[in-house]
């Protein structure tokens, strides 16, 4: 059963060590060059650093500071830090254990942050956008697609997300985006999608 707290001090290194694995999951792939040390470099070997400063966010919280974690019965299984800002929300951690993925802990960690009214808006350079449209119209083998969209992440240039506390625009993105997907009436009722 998954449980979602605000992280405690003693949380802190348990963080920091899904931080990393999650980084190892997302990020080591030798075909591209990418590799371990890599990851560790980014990190330190010494995690002391990345401890101290994960225990002194949870200590020390600002006002528009939110964190949760969320736990198994044994261990910490996911990660959220958000910062609000006047009427947006700025995401600024969200890490589930790779051996956790897809069992939903994202999704109850973005609920227990009430962030459900919000509209998530990505920015990215538009070189970027038209390298990813020519690969999406080029490319149709998958595995090719995915070493290209590797290529291209190597060195994206500037990116961000953007969090909008908008519940009229997130309502109507929501029966927008629903026309090209099936969405069970029970999810529909339950989170009063539009």
């Amino acid at each position: 059963m998954i449980t979602i707290s605000k992280p405690k001090q003693e949380d802190s290194e348990d963080i920091y060590n899904l931080i990393k694995a999650s980084w190892y999951a997302t990020y080591v792939n030798e075909e591209v060059g990418i590799i371990k040390e890599d990851i560790d470099a980014i990190y330190n070997t010494d995690p002391a650093p990345g401890i101290k400063a994960l225990m002194n966010r949870a200590n020390n919280p600002t006002e528009r500071d939110v964190s949760f974690v969320a736990k198994d019965d044994t261990r910490i299984v996911g990660y959220i830090r958000l910062r609000a800002l006047d009427n947006e929300i700025e995401l600024l951690s969200l890490y589930i254990n790779p051996d956790s993925s897809g069992q939903g802990i994202g999704t109850q960690l973005w609920e227990k942050a009430r962030i459900g009214d919000f509209v998530v808006t990505t920015r990215i350079t538009d070189d970027l956008a038209e390298k990813i449209d020519r690969l999406y119209k080029n490319v149709s083998e998958e595995d090719l697609a995915i070493k290209k969209l590797q290529e291209i992440f190597k060195n994206p240039g500037p990116l961000s997300v953007k969090l909008e506390n908008n519940p009229k625009k997130a309502r109507a993105l929501r029966k927008k985006l629903s026309k090209n997907f099936y969405i069970p009436k029970e999810l529909i009722e339950k989170y009063d999608l539009f």
